[in-house]
């Protein structure tokens, strides 16, 4: 196999992640990243019918990790090229942050099986995780798992106060606030009969 000086043959012992494919139409370009253990490369072979354009030679990008993480011309290349997708999980393999590039709704999923102190700690990594362990789904799922029974009247307060306020109320407030909730409710549809 030959080798160009440009671009020169890598061990795939090292290559961590590799893709290509054609660009989006109606652009007949040819396009590889890879990623290695200390690098990123994005290569590109131009296909043109033109003659002028037939011996252009391909091109390459190699960035080290450290530098693609504010490299935002190559995300944009890769996401034009191959997804938002591929980005992502080139990303999470650049730098190692799994936890955060996972759907929201998979950390819900895993937060909620956590103990209610774990949750609390989660919460105190990132912004990213207050966000989720913040979020009212979770809050909701760890209300009908540790509370039990939700009603009707439960759930029309917890649209006003927030499901973790909820969570965190003891019993006792909470059937004072449905009391007074069925107190207004009752007083206004008294007006509006009147």
């Amino acid at each position: 196999m030959k080798t160009n000086s440009k671009m020169p043959y890598m061990s795939r012992g090292n290559i961590l992640f590799e893709k290509s494919g054609q660009a989006p139409p109606p652009c007949k370009d040819f396009h590889q990243v890879i990623v290695t253990e200390k690098e990123v490369l994005f290569r590109s072979w131009r296909i043109s019918l033109r003659k002028d354009q037939i011996k252009i030679p391909p091109s390459q990008r190699r960035i080290s990790h450290e530098d693609f993480r504010d490299d935002t011309i190559m995300d944009s290349d890769i996401t034009r090229i191959f997804g938002s997708d591929v980005l992502h999980y080139i990303q999470g393999v650049v730098f190692d942050d799994w936890l955060i590039r996972m759907p929201v709704s998979v950390l819900t999923k895993i937060v909620r099986e956590l103990d209610l102190t774990d949750v609390i700690s989660v919460s105190h990594v990132c912004r990213f995780l207050r966000k989720v362990c913040s979020s009212n789904e979770l809050w909701q799922d760890l209300y009908a798992k540790y509370s039990g029974k939700v009603t009707d009247d439960i759930k029309t307060l917890a649209t006003e106060l927030g499901w973790k306020r909820m969570f965190f109320t003891n019993k006792l407030q909470l059937q004072k606030e449905v009391s007074r909730m069925r107190k207004s409710a009752d007083s206004r549809k008294e007006k509006e009969d009147s």
